[in-house]
Order: structure tokens, then C-alpha cells, then sequence
């Protein structure tokens, strides 16, 4: 078997790039929910203590998240002064509800509704069919 060492570079780069892609989505909702992009739209740059309190949570929690979400370029980060921003481009995405390219929640199941109960996201009904034959002790919901 002969293997083309650039095809398989691409594929593993293209799996890598899912798997991160995969693992770092789910930490936007969390943003939007905790007002992370709006605060730092509205207030400017700010250090994690400062986006801490504001947001009410502990400093070492915010400086986790807010650096996943540096680290995935949905915010930027300075770290000469230790501070979290927003680029006009972030805000465009992140921050600024009339803009065209605003992605509130993105990557959220809240987001989108199935038909069915009044209500109910994807997972619930999801999670209904996949133990709707499960004994009832097995049904960890």
C-alpha cells in the first residue's frame, strides 16, 4: 500500500479540526448566557476579575471559560495586560444583536424546537424515544 503523506496530513489535520471544533462549540451558549460578549462589548477590555464580579461568579471559573473562548478567537485576549476583549469583528458575531452576522447561541439546542410538545428542545425529545423502552430504573434523565 502506498500511502500519499499529503492526503494523510490533510485528513488528520481536517479530523483534528472537527474534534476541536466539536469540543470548543459548546462553550459559546455558555458565553451568551452569562453575557460574557455584551458585557464586553458595552464595558471594554477588562480582566477576569473585573468580568467576574460583574457576572457574579467566581475569577477562577470566568478566566477558565473566557480563556477557551480566546483560544478559539471569539474573544481576544492580551496577555501583557491580562486583559479580555472584543474585536469589531467578535462583535459583529457575538455581541451586536442588529448585526446580520449575530450568532446568539450558536451551537445551542435551546435554539431550535421540534415538533411535538409545546416546547420541548431536541434533547428532551431525543432523550424520550431513546429510553422510551427502557426499564424505568435504567432511565437516567
Amino acid at each position: 500500500m502506498t500511502v500519499n503523506h499529503d492526503t494523510l496530513n490533510a485528513l488528520v489535520g481536517k479530523m483534528l479540526k472537527d474534534l476541536g471544533g466539536a469540543l470548543s462549540v459548546p462553550t459559546v451558549p455558555i458565553g451568551f448566557r452569562l453575557g460574557l460578549c455584551k458585557w464586553l462589548q458595552d464595558d471594554g477590555p477588562a480582566m477576569s476579575d473585573a468580568l467576574a464580579e460583574r457576572l457574579g461568579l467566581a475569577p477562577r471559573y470566568v478566566r477558565e471559560g473566557a480563556l477557551a473562548q480566546a483560544a478559539n478567537g471569539y474573544v481576544s485576549f492580551d496577555s501583557a495586560a491580562e486583559q479580555f476583549s472584543l474585536s469589531p469583528e467578535q462583535s459583529m458575531v457575538f455581541a451586536i444583536a442588529d448585526s446580520p452576522l449575530y450568532h446568539a447561541g450558536a451551537g445551542s439546542r435551546r435554539g431550535t424546537r421540534r415538533a411535538g410538545r409545546r416546547g420541548e428542545s431536541d434533547r428532551g425529545a431525543r432523550r424520550r424515544r431513546l429510553w422510551a423502552g427502557a426499564p424505568r430504573e435504567r432511565r437516567r434523565v
